[in-house]
C-alpha cells in the first residue's frame, strides 16, 4: 500500500513497526468463548478521509475460525511465534473482526482490511495486527489482549513474549523454489493484490541463514556470532516472493538481529540475476507487476479496472 512504505508483507516487511489509528473508542462487553465476559475497546474509525463509500453488506471474519470463502488463512511460526496470516480473497470486504463472540474491531463507513496477521497462545488470539484500506492507502494497527480486554495498540515486548521455547535453533537455508512445506520451513501461496505470492517461514526451531533460488544466492547471514548470546547476528524471518511466469521475480525478506531488530530486505531478478533495490523501486516493479497480471485477466487495456488497493504489507508485522 501507497500509506505505508512498502509489506510486507508484505511482508519483506519491517516487524513491530505498526502505526495508530486515530478514531474514537467506546468500551463494550461481549460474551467470550469461555462463557466468562471479555471487554473490548473498539475502533469505530471516525476518521476516514472523505470519499470513502459506505459498504453496509462487509462481512464479519472470525479470527479464531476464519471462513475460507472470505479469505486464505496460513498456520505458522514467525521467529518462533505461534501466526496465522488472513489474506482477503478478491471481492470479499470485512468490516468487522471478532474472536469468537467478542468484536475486536469494527469499521464505520464501509472503510475495510485487506490483510490480517494472527498471533496466537495456545491456539488463541492475542495479538492482531490489521491494515486498513482507505482511498488507495493503507494504514496499519495493531490490537492486543491483556487481562481478558482488547484494545488498540500495544506494549513493548508482546511479540518476544509469545516465543515457544524450543532448546536450541538448527540454521538452514531457504530456498525459493520449494513450493511446497519442507522440514524445516512452512511454505504457503495465495493472491496478494492480484499478484500470485508465495510465503517462505521458517518453523519452530530453525533460523534462515540463507535465501536462496536454487543455485543462486540472493542474501546470506554474516558468519561472526553476537559475543553476548551467541546468536548468530541476522537471521531471515520471513520471505515473501512475487511470481512471474511461476517464479520468484520480486522477493521481500524479514531480517532480524540478535538483538531483535529487523529490517527489510528487497530483491528482483532481472538481466539474469538477483539484485538488491530499495523499497520506492520494488513498489515500482510491483504495480507493474500487478498492471501485468491485469492484462492477462481482461480482453483489452479498456477493460482493465482502475488500481486504487494498491495492498502491500511491508511495515505489518505478517
Amino acid at each position: 500500500m501507497k500509506g505505508i512504505a512498502f509489506l510486507c508483507i508484505i511482508y519483506i516487511s519491517r516487524l513491530c513497526t505498526c502505526g495508530e489509528v486515530r478514531g474514537r473508542n467506546s468500551a463494550t462487553r461481549k460474551q467470550g468463548r469461555n462463557g466468562k465476559g471479555v471487554e473490548s475497546t473498539v475502533n469505530k474509525d471516525n476518521d476516514p478521509p472523505t470519499g470513502v463509500p459506505s459498504e453496509p453488506d462487509g462481512s464479519t471474519l472470525d479470527l479464531a475460525e476464519p471462513n475460507e470463502s472470505l479469505c486464505y488463512s496460513f498456520d505458522y511460526s514467525l521467529d518462533d511465534v505461534p501466526s496465522r496470516m488472513i489474506i482477503l480473497r478478491d471481492g470479499a470486504s470485512v468490516t468487522s473482526l471478532t474472536v469468537g463472540n467478542t468484536e475486536i474491531w469494527a469499521s464505520r463507513d464501509g472503510v475495510g482490511c485487506s490483510i490480517i496477521s494472527v498471533r496466537l497462545k495456545d491456539g488463541e488470539p492475542v495479538l492482531v495486527h490489521v491494515v486498513v484500506t482507505v482511498n488507495g492507502s493503507g494504514r496499519s494497527m495493531t490490537i492486543s489482549k491483556n487481562m481478558n480486554k482488547w484494545t488498540v495498540g500495544r506494549s513493548s515486548g508482546e511479540f518476544r513474549n509469545l516465543r515457544v521455547e524450543t532448546g536450541s535453533s538448527s540454521r538452514f537455508d531457504i530456498d525459493l523454489m520449494l513450493s511446497e512445506d519442507s522440514t524445516n520451513c512452512r511454505v504457503f501461496q495465495a493472491q496478494l493484490d492480484g499478484i500470485p505470492t508465495r510465503f517462505y517461514a521458517p518453523k519452530a526451531g530453525f533460523n534462515g541463514k540463507k535465501v536462496i533460488c536454487g543455485r543462486s544466492t540472493i542474501w546470506q547471514c554474516e558468519s561472526t556470532k553476537c559475543c553476548r548470546c551467541r546468536k548468530e547476528k541476522k537471521r531471515a524471518t520471513i520471505t515473501r516472493a512475487h511470481l512471474k511466469n511461476d517464479r520468484p521475480y520480486l522477493v521481500q525478506m524479514t531480517i532480524k538481529d540478535s538483538k531483535d531488530s529487523a529490517d527489510s530486505y528487497n530483491f528482483i531478478y532481472e538481466d539474469g540475476n538477483w539484485k538488491s533495490i530499495n523499497k520506492i523501486t520494488f513498489e515500482v516493479k510491483r504495480l507493474a507487476l500487478k498492471k501485468e497480471y491485469q492484462k492477462e485477466q481482461n480482453t483489452s487495456d479498456e477493460d482493465i479496472p482502475s488500481d486504487d488497493s494498491n495492498a502491500s504489507t511491508s511495515d505489518i508485522d505478517i
